[in-house]
């Protein structure tokens, strides 16, 4: 079966030409959804050319590119597909035996353990997160959610920890991007991840919560708190745990200030509508006359300034 290598770059040039020569003998095709500044392109679009099987996009940048998925998805010649970061790398095992994996008909997609290469120790200490980036894109469905995984439709495997995953660096570019869109980080009962909407619930004991409303500060510190809890005994980081009474004040200290600001109530009708239908959906960022339009009239803006631009007008059509 064939497989297509699917990146998204952003100004990353280097470790995008390191990627794409490392794993070039074992895919069939390459997508490449670049959203580089105009200096950065010229570049990757000539590196493409001489590579060849790389069948190059652009896409002005929205601030994250899961958002981007669901539209790359379509783009790839094959149904199977590798989803790889520019700042990350599989291990040689992963890559003679990918081709196996695939055509073992064992499951439709497949989880992989990533492991920071910061902490030469996390292998060992199983410090780690679960990744999903082989798949087949027929059984999988991308909301543009941030962190979240994607919708599995099919058969799940998580793969022999014999093959894994690094990560090269923490892209602080990207971390900049979501603190931007932390303004849309919040949460109605309704839209509270299912197994906090139950703890939340047994702590009202029982009492009728509207659906829509915008959960009290008490439960904002509430699931910082459990989600802290939970985070740190998933990846073992007890330094983590120590302080996730005083992260959890911090986060809600944060989301204080977001009620309180001039647009706080748009931005949690917004974050509401999202975090029900997922950002895809709600831009139509699977279309491509979407995209066309994007990379066409929004010439002035970028990343995160971009995107919160489109979801603002977007409501604010949607409202009237």
């Amino acid at each position: 079966m064939e497989i297509t290598l699917l990146i998204f770059n952003r100004n990353d040039n280097d470790n995008l030409i390191n990627l794409v020569k490392d794993l070039y003998d074992y895919v069939q095709h390459i997508v490449l959804v670049d959203s580089s500044d105009e200096d950065k392109r010229q570049e990757i679009i000539e590196f493409s050319k001489r590579m060849g099987k790389i069948k190059y996009l652009y896409v002005a940048p929205l601030g994250y590119p899961d958002l981007l998925r669901k539209w790359a998805y379509r783009k790839s010649p094959s149904d199977w597909i590798l989803l790889i970061d520019t700042d990350e790398r599989i291990n040689e095992e992963f890559k003679k035996d990918i081709g196996k994996i695939v055509g073992s008909n064992e499951a439709d997609v497949y989880g992989i353990w990533r492991y920071p290469i910061s902490d030469p120790e996390s292998k060992k200490k199983k410090i780690r997160t679960l990744q999903i980036r082989l798949f087949n894109k027929n059984f999988v469905e991308e909301t543009g959610i941030i962190h979240e995984l994607p919708i599995i439709k099919g058969r799940f495997k998580v793969l022999d920890e014999k093959y894994y995953m690094i990560h090269l660096h923490r892209e602080m570019g990207r971390e900049d991007e979501y603190r931007r869109l932390e303004i849309f980080d919040r949460y109605s009962y309704c839209t509270l991840p299912e197994r906090f909407k139950k703890i939340i619930k047994i702590l009202h004991l029982g009492a009728k919560m509207d659906c829509d409303k915008e959960i009290t500060n008490l439960d904002y510190f509430l699931f910082f708190f459990f989600k802290e809890i939970y985070s740190s005994i998933i990846t073992r980081d007890f330094r983590r745990f120590i302080f996730s009474f005083k992260n959890s004040l911090t986060k809600l200290e944060r989301i204080k200030r977001m009620r309180t600001e001039e647009d706080g109530d748009e931005n949690f009708e917004i974050s509401r509508i999202i975090r029900k239908n997922g950002i895809i959906e709600f831009l139509n960022l699977d279309d491509d006359n979407t995209i066309e339009e994007i990379n066409k009239n929004y010439t002035d803006l970028k990343g995160s300034e971009l995107l919160i631009r489109l979801l603002k007008e977007r409501y604010r059509k949607f409202k009237s």
